[in-house]
C-alpha cells in the first residue's frame, strides 16, 4: 500500500461511507481534521486505512484476497517498521467488517495484540432533560486560555496531552475545539474534550483521575 494524496480522499472515502457515528471520517471529509491515507489505488482503491494520530481506521473487503494481502503488507511494512508518525509506542486498529479482526489479529500475532471492545453514547447535548450534580467542592470550569493561565493546576500537564492527541497543539484545541474540566481546590479531577468537530457533530472524550473517580 502506499501513501495516497490528500486530492484524492473523496476517492478512498467511498470505502468507509456506512460507517456511522465515527465522527473523524466525517471531519476528515469536511477537511477539519488532519490524517494520513494509505490504499492500493489513486483512482478506484479496494482497500485503505486513514490514519488519525494512533487510531487506524481499516476499509474494503476483508474476503477479498488482494484486500488481505494490502493490509498485510501495510502492517508489515509501515506500522511495524515505524515508518508512520506518532506509531512508535502503539497504535490502535478500527475496523467495520468482523471478519477483519481475524486477518488483522493474525498478521499482528507475534506482536501481542489487545483485542479490546468499546462502546459508543450517542447524545444530543441541546437536550434539556440532561442534568448533572457535581460531589461537594467540585466545579465545573470551561478550559479556555484564561483557565489555563489562572494557576499551576495539579494535572494540568495531564489536560494539555490530552488537548493535542487530537490536535497539532493546545492553541489549535482552543481554537477548534472545546472542553470542560471538574476542578477541586488547586487540582483538575477531570476533563471531557470535543474530538473531531465537524457540522454534524463530534465526539467527546472524558477522563477522570483516579482519585476522584466513583463519587457520583
Amino acid at each position: 500500500m502506499k501513501e495516497i494524496s490528500i486530492e484524492y480522499k473523496e476517492n478512498i472515502l467511498q470505502l468507509f461511507g456506512h460507517w456511522k457515528h465515527h465522527m473523524s471520517i466525517k471531519a476528515f471529509s469536511e477537511g477539519k481534521a488532519k490524517g494520513r491515507i494509505y490504499g492500493d489505488s489513486f483512482e478506484n482503491p479496494k482497500v485503505a486505512v486513514l490514519c488519525f494520530g494512533v487510531r487506524l481506521l481499516v476499509g474494503g473487503d476483508p474476503f477479498d484476497e488482494i484486500c488481505m494481502n494490502e493490509i498485510e503488507d501495510f502492517f508489515m511494512n509501515k506500522v511495524l517498521k515505524n515508518d508512520i508518525k506518532k506509531l512508535s509506542h502503539f497504535f490502535m486498529v478500527y475496523w467495520n467488517e468482523p471478519r477483519w479482526q481475524e486477518v488483522i489479529h493474525d498478521i499482528l500475532k507475534n506482536n501481542n495484540p489487545v483485542l479490546s471492545e468499546r462502546e459508543y453514547y450517542l447524545t444530543d447535548v441541546n437536550d434539556d432533560r440532561i442534568r448533572y450534580k457535581l460531589p461537594k467542592g467540585y466545579e465545573l470550569r470551561h478550559i479556555n486560555e484564561d483557565f489555563l493561565n489562572e494557576k499551576e493546576w495539579k494535572n494540568k500537564r495531564m489536560l494539555l496531552y490530552e488537548m493535542c492527541s487530537e490536535r497539532e497543539s493546545t492553541e489549535d484545541f482552543l481554537q477548534n475545539s472545546f472542553g470542560v474540566c471538574a476542578v477541586y481546590n488547586d487540582e483538575i479531577a477531570g476533563w471531557c474534550l470535543s474530538e473531531y468537530n465537524n457540522s454534524e457533530g463530534c465526539e467527546a472524550g472524558i477522563e477522570v483521575i483516579e482519585e476522584h473517580q466513583r463519587k457520583g
